[in-house]
């Protein structure tokens, strides 16, 4: 899994899309948080499945705020202190 950013300031795993692999979201302070999700035996980069192009993020939380039954992405920006929720809307990943 390829990552060479040195801003990430959270990481939280948990399996998003519901196929039994950890999924993994990192939180960054001068990029887009990262979605890698799980497959046999390698993570596949889905950042742009977070729908976001800029982040301040300093703490990620993955946890089903909606209760449908899937993991949603929470982060919180430590610039503006900001919640952001990305629903996870069909267990495939998240939607912004």
């Amino acid at each position: 899994m390829p990552y060479e950013r040195s801003s990430g300031r959270a990481v939280s795993v948990a399996d998003l899309d519901l196929d039994g692999y950890a999924d993994i979201v990192i939180a960054t302070t001068d990029a887009p948080d990262r979605l890698f999700l799980g497959a046999a035996g390698a993570f596949v980069d889905h950042t742009p499945t977070l729908g976001l192009t800029t982040s301040t993020a300093t703490s990620v939380a993955l946890v089903d705020v909606d209760h449908d039954g899937d993991t949603d992405v929470v982060t919180l920006d430590g610039a503006t202190g900001q919640l952001r929720w990305r629903a996870n809307v069909d267990a495939s990943g998240v939607a912004p």
